[in-house]
């Protein structure tokens, strides 16, 4: 169990600083329960992912809230899932950053390269930082707070023209 609630937790950290809150994970959730279907046929795998993330949560909050059931059941698949759903969000390949780069026409990915700054403390000892980068500087945080910050808008958008169409605004 606590192999599954580690992965959880990893994941969960990540969702947690793309969202800047608490509970990232159901807040991605709730992104993708909340994209107008128009745009999130766009993406394969859209349905299979947004159906993979509710069951693990459910695993989770089964694991940690529910006092009364007696078993709760993972397999390592669902563990694969945890690990392989925070390795395409730092690739921007998960289905919200895909769909970003579908509808802005950008390329899902872009390179990046380890850095080594040398920090020197007041003490004279330096040490080494290793972070990475995009080729145009930013880092992979910050890549993702931008394509984050672009899907919202894009939602925004196609939201926004879906109302229109239906004539409610």
């Amino acid at each position: 169990m606590k192999d599954f609630l580690d992965e959880y937790k990893h994941l969960e950290k990540l969702c947690n600083d793309l969202y800047n809150q608490q509970h990232g994970i159901s807040l991605y959730i709730s992104d993708m329960e909340a994209t107008p279907r128009a745009a999130s046929i766009m993406i394969s795998e859209w349905n299979k992912d947004l159906k993979v993330l509710k069951h693990l949560r459910h695993i989770r909050n089964a694991m940690v809230h529910d006092l009364n059931e007696q078993e709760v059941t993972y397999t390592q698949e669902d563990i694969r899932n945890l690990k392989e759903f925070h390795r395409r969000i730092m690739e921007q390949r998960d289905p919200l950053s895909l769909l970003v780069h579908k509808t802005d026409g950008s390329e899902p990915r872009e390179k990046t390269r380890k850095t080594t700054e040398v920090t020197v403390s007041n003490t004279g000892n330096s040490k080494e930082v290793s972070a990475e980068h995009t080729d145009s500087g930013l880092s992979v945080k910050e890549g993702l707070i931008i394509s984050l910050i672009v899907l919202i808008v894009v939602l925004l958008t196609v939201g926004v023209l879906v109302a229109r169409d239906k004539g409610w605004i």
